[in-house]
Protein backbone atom coordinates (compact mmCIF):
# COMPACT_ATOMS: atom_id res chain seq x y z
CA UNK A 1 0.00 0.00 0.00
CA UNK A 2 3.06 2.47 0.66
CA UNK A 3 4.42 1.95 -2.82
CA UNK A 4 2.60 4.60 -4.85
CA UNK A 5 4.99 6.87 -2.56
CA UNK A 6 7.47 5.64 -4.38
CA UNK A 7 5.90 5.37 -7.66
CA UNK A 8 4.01 8.72 -8.00
CA UNK A 9 6.76 11.41 -8.61
CA UNK A 10 8.51 13.93 -10.29
CA UNK A 11 11.56 12.60 -11.90
CA UNK A 12 13.01 16.17 -11.94
CA UNK A 13 12.96 16.50 -8.21
CA UNK A 14 15.04 13.03 -8.10
CA UNK A 15 17.29 14.00 -10.59
CA UNK A 16 18.92 17.65 -11.47
CA UNK A 17 16.12 19.67 -10.43
CA UNK A 18 17.94 21.62 -7.35
CA UNK A 19 20.39 23.20 -10.01
CA UNK A 20 17.54 24.16 -11.53
CA UNK A 21 16.07 25.75 -8.34
CA UNK A 22 19.41 27.23 -7.60
CA UNK A 23 20.46 28.83 -10.95
CA UNK A 24 16.97 30.39 -11.53
CA UNK A 25 16.07 28.79 -14.77
CA UNK A 26 13.06 30.17 -16.78
CA UNK A 27 10.39 27.98 -16.91
CA UNK A 28 11.31 25.62 -14.41
CA UNK A 29 7.89 23.94 -13.19
CA UNK A 30 7.27 21.42 -10.10
CA UNK A 31 4.35 19.30 -10.26
CA UNK A 32 3.96 19.92 -6.45
CA UNK A 33 1.91 17.16 -5.40
CA UNK A 34 4.34 14.43 -7.60
CA UNK A 35 7.04 15.79 -5.35
CA UNK A 36 5.93 16.67 -2.52
CA UNK A 37 1.92 16.83 -1.50
CA UNK A 38 1.16 13.07 -2.16
CA UNK A 39 4.44 11.50 -0.61
CA UNK A 40 3.65 13.04 2.56
CA UNK A 41 -0.37 12.77 2.40
CA UNK A 42 -0.61 9.16 1.35
CA UNK A 43 2.70 8.21 3.47
CA UNK A 44 0.84 9.51 6.74
CA UNK A 45 -2.71 7.46 5.69
CA UNK A 46 -0.70 4.46 5.08
CA UNK A 47 1.23 4.86 8.71
CA UNK A 48 -2.07 5.71 10.21
CA UNK A 49 -4.00 2.83 8.92
CA UNK A 50 -1.10 0.43 10.60
CA UNK A 51 -1.67 2.18 13.89
CA UNK A 52 -5.08 2.21 13.83
CA UNK A 53 -5.86 6.16 13.73
CA UNK A 54 -9.15 6.84 12.65
CA UNK A 55 -8.90 10.35 12.02
CA UNK A 56 -8.92 11.58 8.42
CA UNK A 57 -7.11 14.72 8.61
CA UNK A 58 -3.19 14.43 7.60
CA UNK A 59 -2.23 17.02 10.29
CA UNK A 60 -4.58 15.33 12.69
CA UNK A 61 -3.35 12.15 11.90
CA UNK A 62 0.37 13.70 12.26
CA UNK A 63 -0.32 14.88 15.15
CA UNK A 64 -1.83 11.05 16.40
CA UNK A 65 0.68 9.15 15.39
CA UNK A 66 3.03 11.35 17.15
CA UNK A 67 0.64 10.55 20.61
CA UNK A 68 0.61 6.79 20.17
CA UNK A 69 5.03 7.10 19.56
CA UNK A 70 4.39 5.35 16.00
CA UNK A 71 6.33 8.41 14.30
CA UNK A 72 8.85 10.66 15.90
CA UNK A 73 7.94 14.27 16.84
CA UNK A 74 10.81 16.11 15.20
CA UNK A 75 9.37 14.18 11.81
CA UNK A 76 5.88 14.77 12.03
CA UNK A 77 6.58 18.46 12.90
CA UNK A 78 9.07 18.42 9.92
CA UNK A 79 6.55 16.88 7.74
CA UNK A 80 3.61 19.08 8.55
CA UNK A 81 5.67 22.04 8.12
CA UNK A 82 6.71 21.17 5.19
CA UNK A 83 3.10 20.01 3.81
CA UNK A 84 1.68 23.24 4.99
CA UNK A 85 3.84 25.36 3.01
CA UNK A 86 3.34 23.03 -0.21
CA UNK A 87 -0.39 23.84 -0.08
CA UNK A 88 0.45 27.37 0.45
CA UNK A 89 2.65 26.99 -3.09
CA UNK A 90 -0.04 24.99 -4.96
CA UNK A 91 -2.88 27.51 -3.44
CA UNK A 92 -0.95 30.61 -4.67
CA UNK A 93 -0.01 29.18 -8.17
CA UNK A 94 -3.70 27.68 -8.58
CA UNK A 95 -5.04 31.15 -7.81
CA UNK A 96 -2.48 32.96 -10.23
CA UNK A 97 -3.53 30.54 -12.97
CA UNK A 98 -6.94 31.37 -12.19
CA UNK A 99 -6.51 34.94 -12.23
CA UNK A 100 -4.73 34.25 -15.88
CA UNK A 101 -7.21 32.34 -16.98
CA UNK A 102 -4.85 29.67 -17.43
CA UNK A 103 -6.04 25.78 -16.42
CA UNK A 104 -5.52 24.36 -13.47
CA UNK A 105 -2.52 22.31 -12.32
CA UNK A 106 -0.60 21.48 -10.10
CA UNK A 107 2.47 23.10 -11.15
CA UNK A 108 4.63 25.86 -10.11
CA UNK A 109 7.01 28.11 -11.55
CA UNK A 110 9.69 27.94 -9.47
CA UNK A 111 11.31 30.84 -11.49
CA UNK A 112 8.71 33.36 -10.28
CA UNK A 113 8.77 32.04 -6.36
CA UNK A 114 11.22 34.60 -4.07
CA UNK A 115 14.37 33.43 -3.00
CA UNK A 116 13.13 32.66 0.45
CA UNK A 117 10.64 30.47 -0.79
CA UNK A 118 12.95 28.71 -2.87
CA UNK A 119 15.11 28.36 -0.06
CA UNK A 120 12.00 26.77 1.90
CA UNK A 121 11.17 25.04 -1.01
CA UNK A 122 14.05 23.11 -0.95
CA UNK A 123 13.80 22.56 2.72
CA UNK A 124 10.26 21.06 2.10
CA UNK A 125 11.55 18.75 -0.09
CA UNK A 126 14.87 17.75 1.49
CA UNK A 127 12.12 16.44 4.42
CA UNK A 128 9.55 14.77 1.73
CA UNK A 129 12.81 12.94 1.11
CA UNK A 130 13.87 11.79 4.26
CA UNK A 131 10.09 11.22 5.05
CA UNK A 132 10.41 8.64 1.82
CA UNK A 133 13.63 7.61 3.09
CA UNK A 134 11.88 6.56 6.73
CA UNK A 135 8.99 4.69 4.83
CA UNK A 136 11.16 2.70 2.51
CA UNK A 137 13.69 1.43 5.43
CA UNK A 138 10.13 0.64 7.17
CA UNK A 139 8.33 -1.12 5.01
CA UNK A 140 11.19 -2.63 3.34
CA UNK A 141 10.09 -0.88 -0.36
CA UNK A 142 13.67 -2.25 -1.54
CA UNK A 143 12.55 -5.57 -1.94
CA UNK A 144 9.78 -4.22 -4.86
Amino acid sequence: MVLPVEQFQDERVEGGFWWQLLNREKNARLDIKKAGIFPIVHGVRVLALEAGIGATNTFDRLEALVSKNALQKTMADDAAESLAFLMRLRLEAGLEALRGQKPLSNEVDTASLSTLDKDLLHDALLVVKRFKRMLAQRYHLDRF
